[in-house]
């Protein structure tokens, strides 16, 4: 009898404490999709080893990839920090990395990278990674929205819940 109440009282202490603010995995981490839009292709790998840099210096883990669409250089990727880091190292692509025309990022409120990796690593840039939605998506899914006027589409989240591959063997070679 005292076992069992002992071991209710002890899963409802657990529950209690998992449910308070700083346990939960939102609470702790931030994880984000970012593509960079560049200026100048030239210096593409240099901007990956910055990147890459930036996030080892942060703790961070993830990946950036250069890819070139109808002659569109850019560099995507995903990174996954701690919650204030992550907001730092967002905040530094935004503002303080040099040679990009643009940046669009997608900060993912499940905090989920789709490809884990044990450090933040570069990429090859033939290897297929691109999502269902943008940043990143992939050109032949961005050219059947375009094409499509009034369909039904995937919202954001949904396609984050969904797994977000094009290519699910994209995740087989982690």
């Amino acid at each position: 009898f005292w076992q069992i109440i002992f071991s209710i009282l002890i899963s409802t202490a657990v529950v209690k404490v998992y449910s308070q603010a700083g346990w939960k995995m939102t609470d702790r981490f931030y994880g984000f999709r970012y593509e960079i839009i560049l200026i100048d292709q030239s210096h593409a790998s240099e901007i990956s080893e910055t990147i890459q840099s930036q996030a080892d210096q942060l703790g961070c883990f993830g990946w950036v990839q250069q890819k070139s669409v109808s002659n569109i250089s850019s560099l995507v990727g995903e990174v996954r920090c701690s919650k204030s880091r992550g907001q730092s190292f967002e905040q530094w692509m935004k503002t303080e990395l040099s040679g990009a025309q643009s940046t669009e990022i997608l900060v993912y409120s499940d905090t989920k990278i789709r490809l884990h990796f044990s450090h933040f690593k570069i990429l090859e840039p033939s290897r297929e990674t691109c999502f269902l939605d943008s940043p990143h998506q992939c050109p032949d899914i961005k050219e059947k929205n375009s094409q499509s006027k009034g369909g039904k589409t995937r919202s954001d989240e949904e396609n984050n819940r969904a797994g977000m591959f094009h290519d699910a063997s994209a995740r087989n070679d982690l």
